[in-house]
């Protein structure tokens, strides 16, 4: 199979004949014997939205004259892959046949928008490859298949709530309690964000999509740090709930039943928090008046 490509322009200036890339065709055939015998071609023809946006600004036609005029090209496309035949009967030479199929197509290209300089091309024919090639002929990307983008983990989704020079006057970030600081601890304990104001917030992170068993474990520890920090603070301050921030689990998952027990069960420890509100925890910590922890009970 032979394939074939070329750019559809839009003359801007009568004068300097200057032109616009507005879009471009792409196809393939068969040989003519396979033509004749009911092979349709392969076509691919698209105009720029956003380039005929362009030119209809340079020109003094409306952008409808080029809806108008793709519309009548790819009606025309329709009837060649509709019936072979007629394609078959360009020509009988195979060598000619995109080359006259192609020149059938030209009468049909009228006014300001016409028909580039053909030009073969080898490679795999698909709406991918075409999308690929009409963005680079043209600059119009709007029609490639957006790239995934890559899932952000829960740590980082939620350090970036936390990263605002206001906030970091106010709270101790990535708080780390070594046993030795916080007695009753038995290991060292992170707290994302400890901060002050006549009571202690002290919020943390918990990972949904983690296994149930360190879930678990997680909410353990903390269970033994609110005790231990509640005791720590007496005096000077004190301490309600801690802030816990998730993600939340997938629905029926077995994270799910994990936390909806946690839920009932830790209520007295722990304030759940969504992550995308934790802005709104941090705003108030940023706008009130709290200081930080380490400025209140020392390092």
């Amino acid at each position: 199979m032979k394939a074939y490509l070329a750019p559809i322009y839009c003359q801007t200036n009568s004068l300097s004949q200057e032109k616009l890339t507005l879009g471009l065709i792409l196809f393939a055939v068969e040989s003519a014997m396979d033509s004749a015998e009911g092979h349709p071609p392969v076509i691919f023809f698209k105009l720029s939205e956003k380039k005929a946006q362009i030119a209809e600004k340079l020109t003094d036609v409306s952008k409808n004259f080029f809806t108008t005029t793709e519309k009548y090209i790819q009606n025309v496309i329709e009837d060649l892959e509709n019936q072979p035949p007629l394609f078959s009967k360009l020509s009988k030479k195979a060598s000619l046949t995109n080359e006259k199929a192609y020149k059938y197509l030209q009468k049909y290209a009228h006014g300001l928008v016409e028909f580039g300089e053909l030009k073969p091309f080898s490679g795999q024919i698909n709406e991918k490859v075409f999308e690929k090639l009409f963005a680079d002929f043209t600059g119009d990307e709007s029609g490639l298949i957006p790239k995934k983008l890559k899932k952000e983990s829960f740590s980082t989704v939620l350090k970036s709530h936390l990263n605002t020079p206001k906030l970091q006057e106010k709270a101790d970030i990535d708080y780390k309690f070594t046993p030795d600081k916080l007695p009753g601890i038995l290991k060292p304990t992170k707290a994302e964000l400890i901060t002050v104001n006549g009571q202690v917030q002290s919020l943390h992170g918990l990972n949904l999509e983690h296994k149930n068993e360190t879930i678990s474990n997680h909410l353990n520890e903390l269970e033994v740090y609110y005790y231990a920090l509640k005791d720590y603070v007496v005096g000077k301050s004190q301490l309600e709930k801690l802030t816990i921030a998730f993600n939340p689990p997938k629905t029926q998952s077995e994270q799910e039943k994990l936390f909806n027990t946690a839920l009932k069960q830790k209520d007295s420890l722990f304030e759940f928090l969504p992550v995308d509100e934790v802005d709104d925890f941090t705003q108030s910590v940023s706008t009130e008046d709290y200081r930080k922890f380490t400025e209140v009970f020392g390092e």
